[in-house]
């Protein structure tokens, strides 16, 4: 479980490993929606924002 701050502040990321696509764990109820493929989560794209972001970029400075 990622628990996220700064930028991020408030995501949590699960990660649940599966031995086979065709498995149906029980889920937890406070599990939230399906993120997996979504790119906006990956940690590629999430860290680009953050060099991008405005916020990010006057601190740098």
């Amino acid at each position: 479980m990622d628990v996220f701050a700064g930028a991020y502040e408030g995501l949590t990321l699960a990660e649940i490993e599966m031995a086979s696509v065709d498995e149906q764990p029980n889920l937890p109820q406070w599990l939230g929606r399906e993120v997996t493929g979504k790119k906006r989560y990956s940690n590629r794209a999430m860290a680009a924002a953050l060099r991008l972001s405005p916020a990010t970029q006057s601190r740098a400075g």
